[in-house]
C-alpha cells in the first residue's frame, strides 16, 4: 500500500534484489541508471567475446581447409616433379662442364634424380597435410630442410642453390626439430594450463598441440632427407619449443 504525506508519496517497488524506493518527485526508481549501464556493458562485453570466439574458430577452420586442400594437390601432382626437374636440369646444364651439349645432357640426368627426390617429398608432405589437416603446424620452415622450387609442382619456381654443407645443415635441422617435437610434445599441456590459467580449455588446446607436434615430428624425422615446402599451412602451434606456444 502506498504511504502518502504532504511532501511526497512513497511506494515500495518489488525487485529481484530487494525493494526500490520510489519518490513521486522523480520519474525513475533509485538505481535505475546504474542497472541500465551495467546491463549495457554486459551486453557489449558478451557481444565482443562471442565475436572474437567465432572469428578465432573461423580462422582455425579456414586453416584446416587450406592445409587439407594443399595436401590433396601435392599428392595428386607429385609426379609432375619428375618431368619438370628433367626440363629444368636440361635448361640449366652443369657449370662444371664446358661443352654446352654435354652440360645439358648431364643436367637432364641430374634432373631425374632431383625429380624423384622432389616427387617423393611432395607425396610425403601431401600425406602429412591431408592426413593431419586438423592438426596445428610449425610456425614456419625457415632453415628447416631443403625446399621445393615452387609452391606447386607445376610451377617453375627457383632453385635455392644451397651448397653441400648448407644442404646437410638444413636436413639436420629438420631431423632435430622432428625429434624435439616427438620427445617434448607432452609439455604442451602444462604449458597451456600455466599460460591461460583455464584448466578445461587448456587441456583441450594443449592436447591438440601435443598430437600436432607428435604428427609433425614423425613426418619431419621420417622425411628429413627429402625436400619440403617453404611455408606452413593451418594454425600454428608455435616455434621450436613447446614452452614457447
Amino acid at each position: 500500500m502506498p504511504v502518502e504525506s504532504d511532501m511526497c508519496m512513497v511506494k515500495l517497488w518489488p525487485a529481484p534484489t530487494g525493494l526500490y524506493v520510489y519518490n513521486s518527485h522523480h520519474t525513475k526508481p533509485q538505481g535505475y541508471h546504474t542497472m541500465t549501464t551495467r546491463n549495457l556493458l554486459t551486453i557489449v562485453f558478451c557481444s565482443v567475446a562471442i565475436s572474437w570466439h567465432a572469428t578465432a574458430r573461423a580462422e582455425v577452420g579456414s586453416g584446416m581447409m587450406e592445409k587439407g586442400a594443399h595436401g590433396l594437390v601435392n599428392i595428386g601432382t607429385c609426379w609432375i616433379e619428375l618431368p619438370m626437374q628433367v626440363c629444368k636440369g636440361y635448361d640449366r646444364g652443369i657449370n662444371a662442364v664446358e661443352s654446352p651439349a654435354l652440360s645439358r645432357s648431364v643436367g637432364a640426368v641430374v634432373g631425374i634424380f632431383r625429380g624423384v627426390s622432389h616427387g617423393a617429398g611432395r607425396a610425403g608432405v601431401g600425406i602429412y597435410q591431408l592426413g593431419g589437416f586438423w592438426t596445428a603446424s610449425p610456425h614456419d620452415n625457415h632453415g628447416i630442410g631443403t625446399h621445393f622450387d615452387g609452391e606447386y609442382s607445376y610451377q617453375r619456381g627457383e632453385d635455392e642453390g644451397l651448397s653441400l654443407d648448407g644442404t646437410v645443415d638444413a636436413m639436420v635441422a629438420k631431423a632435430e626439430r622432428g625429434i624435439f617435437n616427438i620427445v617434448a610434445c607432452p609439455a604442451a599441456i602444462p604449458n597451456e594450463i600455466h599460460g591461460t590459467g583455464n584448466p578445461s580449455n587448456s587441456l583441450i588446446r594443449g592436447g591438440w598441440f601435443t598430437v600436432s607436434r607428435l604428427w609433425s615430428g614423425i613426418y619431419e624425422l621420417g622425411t628429413f632427407v627429402l625436400p619440403n615446402e617453404r611455408y606452413t599451412y593451418g594454425h600454428s602451434f608455435g616455434d621450436h619449443t613447446p614452452l614457447g606456444n
